[in-house]
């Protein structure tokens, strides 16, 4: 494995070098606005170079897995072709939802369902079929939106990512499956070029085909762990994309705006004030609570017997930052009215 990480570390490296120098003449040059937390013309859609060189690597190394998962492989292509679309002339997220709703039947075929939701006071929460793929689809579409929410600081999304796939290489070591070891090896490689070039300040962003292909393949892992570990425990190896979806969704329904406008009252937006705009302490705060989560997640939560107590105690958590982040936004408003 260790010439197929070198392979995909190069074939990275000079992806992004020619993405770099062409961005601006395919339209890949993120301007700053209102909501940018940063102030220079940068180039976006590093997506497309994490897709690029990972097919790369897979048809030099490790071809059996294109003609073993041709459908798995179709719906991260049409994702990753979805945000690049997005990421040049821009997309409705009525649209967005839609495709990636549509690619997941593309998932039923590869066997990516979740038909159990653990056990909860004694009660085993089984679903039929019909239930399950609609019950798929929606957590898959939502993490994937929630996923694409949390990339707006640099350095963010890709730490967070990496974190996530390193809970999954974890899973996968531990339980000799070969899957979750490859697919997260495979995303965690260019991930590392892209922090470095990512990190504050960034020169490059994921962009949509970044964010949305690896919220999408980070569901797809999580389903596949479902065979080693019990379903709760995905809400604490991904936690910081699902309590910031959470956040803004309950926010912003309380409030009677759209769930999809986009704004600046993200957890990590709210944080980043109250770090008076240091956005490293920020990103690293928010990155090591997401591996203590994460580890708590692995060693202690997979392999509960009864899933009800660690849920409620998710939601405590979820209640408390909440709150605590609901009282920043209140106190910031009441400083700029006075």
């Amino acid at each position: 494995m260790h010439l197929e990480i070198l392979f995909l570390l190069l074939t990275t490296y000079f992806a992004y070098q020619i993405l770099a120098k062409y961005a601006h003449k395919i339209n890949l040059i993120d301007l700053p606005n209102s909501r940018s937390s940063h102030n220079l013309p940068t180039v976006r859609g590093f997506g497309i170079v994490i897709f690029f060189s990972i097919g790369v690597t897979l048809l030099a190394f490790k071809s059996f897995l294109v003609i073993e998962h041709p459908n798995l492989l179709a719906a991260i292509l049409m994702v990753g072709f979805l945000g690049l679309i997005d990421d040049i002339k821009g997309m409705p997220p009525v649209i967005k939802i839609t495709t990636v709703v549509l690619v997941c039947m593309f998932l039923y075929a590869e066997g990516f369902v979740i038909l159990n939701l653990g056990v909860y006071y004694g009660i085993e929460l089984n679903l039929n079929l019909m239930i399950a793929i609609i019950f798929s689809a929606i957590s898959i579409v939502t993490f994937t939106n929630a996923f694409n929410l949390i990339d707006g600081l640099d350095g963010l999304s890709g730490l967070i990512a990496i974190i996530i796939f390193l809970a999954f290489l974890a899973i996968g070591l531990s339980n000799n499956d070969q899957f979750l070891i490859t697919i997260s090896i495979l995303f965690i490689t260019p991930l590392l070029v892209f922090i470095f070039y990512n990190w504050h300040p960034a020169k490059v962003f994921l962009g949509d085909s970044g964010s949305l292909m690896i919220g999408f393949v980070i569901s797809l892992m999580a389903i596949r762990s479902l065979n080693y570990i019990e379903p709760i425990a995905v809400l604490y190896i991904t936690a910081v994309p699902i309590i910031d979806f959470l956040f803004v969704t309950i926010r912003r329904l309380k409030t009677r705006e759209s769930i999809f406008k986009a704004d600046r009252s993200h957890c990590h937006h709210i944080l980043l004030s109250f770090f008076n705009g240091n956005v490293k302490k920020t990103v690293i705060i928010i990155s090591a609570f997401q591996v203590l989560l994460s580890l708590i997640g692995v060693i202690f939560v997979a392999k509960v017997i009864d899933s009800l107590v660690v849920l409620a105690l998710f939601l405590i958590l979820f209640f408390i930052i909440y709150k605590f982040l609901n009282s920043l936004l209140l106190n910031k408003s009441n400083q700029k009215v006075s």
